[in-house]
């Protein structure tokens, strides 16, 4: 792997923060069997401080060792077993790539009304996902930071244009859930970020202050959920809890002066969002396995997996039950619990393990 700084940290927290975002812009209460409440808002904000946490292993296991990616850091600590870490992690960030085709697949037949057949649109994301892939990560970030400052216009003008909407009546009582139920939340929207398993790969290419971006990145998170909460709380009510993508229904109501239905323009953006994540998701997948054969062949790996990705994509989107398992996270939290906050540690150990002894030889 090429261990040169090619992109900053501004570019790196920009695609991040893209792939957060459209998580919660194309969220789908219905699907995840909770409501949008004040509850809801309380765990999110819950939620922004627990994901700092999930920094910490990888501020130990980088602290002293930042020109080295987790692949490579594990191949240190474990020696020849540290090759099943590249074959997990490809496997896991393929399977992630699945479900978000699916999350696309649902989000544009559903909200587009296209009569397009799942087939097609999955085949066709995929095309533009693979030569994304190809663009590599300095072009996809890039365009991220394009679609970064599309992304966060958008999101103002909606907040600003149903500002006249907003009223108390339409805001439900507080209803304290239960722990329990908080507990739920909070787990089942780390189950589907994959953005920290991204910054323990891609840290040896960027060049910039780490901690001060990835704080400002979880601060931007907090931000735009709240563009994106408060208006559905505030302007929708209990209208919101009747649509199945809540927020895509406001930006339809979103109107200020001639700028007037312009849904079709936020969705074309989020498209391009979720276009920029699946892309994010195969480079990764392509890095784990070039890291363990040689760079040709992983990107001969992306093509023969696209077929299997676009493939299982369809069977989620097309068997529902199985979506909104997977939505749910009880299949996901612990594989992203795993990749996500044991493993970085389990190298940090393993590494300080060996640095010990070798020092003690020494």
């Amino acid at each position: 792997m090429n261990r040169t700084k090619i992109i900053s940290t501004w570019q790196v927290f920009s695609l991040l923060f893209i792939s957060r975002m459209i998580l919660f812009i194309t969220d789908s209460p219905q699907m995840s069997g909770r409501e949008n409440s004040l509850f809801s808002l309380v765990t999110m904000i819950l939620y922004f401080f627990i994901s700092l946490l999930f920094l910490f292993p990888l501020y130990l296991l980088f602290r002293d060792h930042r020109e080295l990616n987790l692949l490579q850091l594990s191949d240190y600590a474990f020696g020849e077993a540290g090759k099943a870490v590249p074959i997990l992690l490809g496997g896991y960030l393929a399977f992630e790539a699945c479900i978000e085709l699916a999350r696309y697949n649902i989000f544009v037949r559903s909200e587009l009304m296209t009569e397009e057949s799942v087939v097609l649109l999955s085949v066709t994301l995929m095309l533009c996902a693979v030569v994304g892939v190809f663009m590599g990560i300095q072009g996809l970030a890039r365009t991220a930071g394009i679609f970064l400052v599309l992304i966060v216009l958008a999101m103002v003008f909606i907040f600003f244009a149903l500002l006249p909407e907003f009223k108390l009546t339409n805001l439900e009582p507080f209803e304290f859930e239960g722990a329990g139920t908080m507990t739920k939340e909070v787990l089942m929207t780390l189950s589907r970020n994959s953005e920290f398993i991204a910054l323990a790969l891609l840290i040896p290419m960027m060049k910039g202050k780490l901690k001060k971006s990835a704080v400002w990145w979880t601060a931007g998170q907090g931000i735009a959920y709240l563009l994106i909460m408060i208006p559905i709380l505030f302007a929708l009510g209990s209208f919101g809890k009747t649509q199945q993508y809540p927020y895509f229904a406001a930006a339809k109501l979103a109107e200020w002066g001639v700028f007037q239905r312009l849904d079709a323009l936020y969705s074309a953006i989020w498209i391009a969002a979720m276009f920029l994540k699946i892309s994010t998701l195969l480079f990764l997948f392509t890095l784990s396995i070039s890291h363990l054969f040689t760079e040709k062949i992983g990107k001969i790996s992306l093509a023969a997996a696209a077929v299997p990705v676009t493939g299982i994509g369809v069977f989620i989107t097309q068997n529902e039950p199985v979506f909104i398992w997977l939505y749910s996270g009880k299949f996901l939290i612990p594989m992203h619990l795993f990749f996500s906050a044991f493993l970085p540690l389990l190298v940090w150990v393993f590494t300080k393990r060996r640095e010990k002894r070798e020092g003690a030889v020494a």
